[in-house]
């Protein structure tokens, strides 16, 4: 939690503050559970029989509510029909948002989630006695990652079958705002958008922060930040992109583009989700990952999934998971992913350890459980069937060749260390932070400089926000690892 509060006094307050924020939360969901049975008990009052007057009625209930709210009607709909579908779903969930125990944030994501699973009440009961415990425990993000693994565990088929509906609701929007900036908005293949992410991140570390501005001052340097410099190359990628006449839904479609650092970069424009060409591999339990290459060069991108071994060689449907933890892959996407040898793949054999918890806890672990060995395989499986796999899996010594166990005398980690440490952390470690291991850094627990050496278990993944000021102890001295991505 940080430093130890200097006095009594100044714990109090923050006691306070928790317990104020706490009822602030009760009086919120007081409020929406108040004008549920409003709604109830006017919708029953309706004798109207024609469904279009009667509809016109339920408008008006709406309207009220939102004026009760102060929030606008569609904000007010969208608001009472998350709590009454949580009331209704996972009772026992429902319970903790009425003690102000949740947020309406959480509540939220947790609806999404049970969407290609709510109509199966032993499943629900299932994840409402977990979340009883999940919903106190993790803020809003953190929960939002343990569903996105917890429930395509609980159903893998309506997690496919999700998966595929999604491909439907593909979209791209521009909402133009007054003054000279533009919000741009859409749904995407998330296998595409993270390589997208990660190109555009790789490409912003390596760009000059200052650049000659072109209006107001010529010549006056003018200092960008990562995301504004993201921007930029995206915008300018896509432009010329477009302007090439390259943009494609073809197979090996890959468009060379100029980025705002004046390098030529190659940003593969993604087609359709499902389509995996330029994607990464990996397996599991043995927990085998490996991150699929793409173009070469500073804004070339790897994405990282852990598959489990099962899955690859159909014997199981289990979904893949990111590195990151953040998002999942059906079985067949996985698999099409790890036969593809039209890529180079990186393979890494991962142990994992699955004995750490028992009963119920067990179950809400997450999808990957607790990391021990991530071994780099010397060669690539001669395919995906079981006994090639079988045999090379036999090939790895994960106790030799545990790359969280070795030692190196260099300050910074090697990459296939550093590939570890992010298979085995997946996101900033920093208790309650949920940014994506390849976004943010690899530092030392102990700094080199103070005797700490450089192994997996002096080794975490912090992201910039989290870590310690540079010479600070415990800090690195500002130990900047390359992007995972440029190599």
């Amino acid at each position: 939690m940080g430093k130890k509060l200097s006095t009594p006094e100044v714990h109090s307050e923050l006691e306070a503050a928790r317990k104020h924020y706490q009822r602030s939360r009760q009086e919120q969901a007081e409020a929406v559970s108040r004008l549920l049975a409003y709604k109830k008990h006017r919708v029953a009052e309706i004798k109207e029989s024609h469904t279009f007057r009667k509809n016109a009625q339920i408008k008006e209930i709406y309207q009220e509510c939102a004026e009760a709210l102060g929030v606008p009607v569609p904000e007010a709909r969208r608001l009472m029909g998350s709590v009454e579908k949580l009331s209704e779903k996972l009772p026992e969930t429902y319970g903790l948002y009425q003690l102000g125990k949740t947020d309406l944030a959480s509540l939220q994501k947790i609806n999404r989630s049970i969407e290609g699973i709510q109509h199966r009440p032993e499943l629900m009961e299932k994840l409402d006695g977990e979340l009883t415990t999940k919903a106190r425990e993790l803020n809003s993000e953190e929960l939002d990652n343990w569903l996105k693994q917890r429930v395509p565990q609980l159903d893998v088929k309506a997690h496919q079958d999700r998966y595929e509906r999604g491909k439907e609701k593909h979209y791209i929007a521009f909402k133009h705002l007054d003054d000279g900036t533009t919000r741009v908005h859409g749904l995407i293949s998330t296998l595409a958008a993270d390589r997208i992410q990660q190109m555009l991140l790789a490409k912003a570390r390596n760009t000059p922060r200052k650049t000659v501005s072109q209006g107001g001052e010529a010549g006056t340097p003018v200092e960008r930040t990562q995301p504004q410099r993201m921007a930029d190359i995206f915008t300018n990628a896509l432009t010329n992109g477009l302007q090439d006449g390259s943009a494609s839904t073809s197979a090996n479609t890959t468009t060379t583009l100029r980025g705002a650092d004046s390098q030529d970069s190659q940003l593969p424009l993604p087609r359709a989700v499902g389509d995996t060409a330029d994607a990464t591999a990996s397996a599991e339990t043995p927990l085998a990952t490996d991150p699929t290459t793409g173009p070469t060069g500073t804004g070339a991108a790897k994405i990282g999934i852990l598959i489990p071994v099962q899955t690859i060689i159909g014997e199981s449907d289990d979904p893949a998971i990111s590195w990151d933890r953040t998002w999942m892959l059906p079985a067949s996407e996985a698999r099409a992913i790890a036969a593809d040898t039209t890529v180079k793949h990186d393979w890494y054999a991962v142990g994992v350890n699955k004995e750490t918890s028992s009963g119920a806890a067990a179950e809400t672990s997450t999808g990957v459980g607790e990391v021990v060995t991530v071994t780099k395989a010397r060669t690539s499986p001669a395919s995906t069937r079981a006994d090639d796999f079988d045999q090379w899996v036999s090939k790895t010594d994960p106790e030799a060749q545990n790359l969280l166990t070795k030692t190196y005398e260099s300050r910074t980690a090697r990459d296939h260390q550093r590939n570890a440490i992010l298979i085995r952390d997946g996101q900033c470690q920093t208790t309650g932070c949920t940014e994506p291991g390849w976004a943010a850094e690899i530092d030392h627990k102990q700094s080199f400089e103070t005797g700490g050496v450089t192994t997996g278990e002096n080794l975490q993944t912090l992201c910039k926000a989290c870590r310690a000021p540079r010479g600070a102890v415990g800090s690195s001295g500002g130990e900047r690892p390359l992007p995972l991505c440029c190599r």
